[in-house]
């Protein structure tokens, strides 16, 4: 038996969850959630945050994943009560953004739910860290991360506060003279990113450098061509951009 279930943003495609119920497995205070992700596909990097609602309230938390593992459980009961609603984010590289949005998940406990991926493309993003405090270890130990912010996450939970939902997606060191390249993904073609654009404050690609060796943050960077940003180096979802991003540490 097929069911259908509705995606949060107005407009996306519907999803289908097969059901597959093995009620006699679990006890009567469990309930869970299976989600099922393609054979073929490189899950390196996949990301599955959740929020749950019901009579014990909201609860949120996300999933430890491993490239090889094919089905994930989301336990959707919390201190002997079954929630009522469901709703995910799920993020794997080189994939558009799913949402999971179950109203009656309390009805469909033990259920499988198969996840498809569609393809994303990607942007280059390239730049160059022009000055750094003398202090500092050398550049080519340091490498520069780049986090997407999901600030419309909290509409889709229904929620209005907490922390904020984000997900690595690239990363490159730096060389010899401070420059880096990589690709960050195309999320201004995004269905879920385009549906949210303009109705909540709006998500950006967040840069940070990383000690290699340490994995610590030696200081913070500034965009040189905005330096009153307050926030660092925040990039808005574009199309594209600059050819050099030219960057400057700041102590703390």
């Amino acid at each position: 038996m097929r069911r259908r279930f509705l995606l949060a943003a107005a407009g996306l495609a519907l999803l289908d969850w097969p059901l597959v119920v093995h009620a006699s497995q679990r006890r009567a205070d469990e309930a869970a959630i299976r989600l099922r992700f393609p054979d073929g596909v490189d899950l390196t990097g996949l990301s599955i945050e959740y929020y749950l609602s019901g009579p014990f309230g909201g609860y949120g938390s996300f999933i430890r994943t491993d490239r090889d593992r094919r089905e994930y459980t989301i336990d959707i009961s919390r201190n002997g009560e079954t929630a009522t609603t469901l709703k995910a984010i799920i993020y794997c590289p080189g994939y558009r953004i799913v949402l999971l949005n179950d109203p009656m998940v309390a009805t469909r406990a033990d259920s499988a739910v198969s996840i498809e991926l569609e393809p994303l493309g990607s942007i280059p993003l390239s730049g160059r860290l022009v000055s750094a405090p003398a202090r500092l270890p050398a550049w080519r130990s340091l490498r520069v991360e780049v986090q997407y912010i999901a600030y419309w996450a909290h509409a889709f939970y229904g929620i209005p506060d907490g922390i904020v939902t984000q997900f690595k997606v690239a990363e490159a060191e730096l060389d010899a003279d401070g420059r880096f390249m990589l690709s960050v993904p195309d999320f201004a073609s995004d269905p879920v990113e385009t549906a949210f654009g303009g109705h909540v404050l709006e998500s950006v690609f967040q840069l940070a450098l990383r000690e290699v060796d340490t994995g610590n943050f030696p200081y913070r960077i500034r965009n040189v061509d905005a330096p009153d940003e307050p926030w660092g180096v925040d990039l808005p979802i574009a199309g594209d951009y600059p050819q050099e991003l030219l960057i400057t540490g700041v102590p703390e």
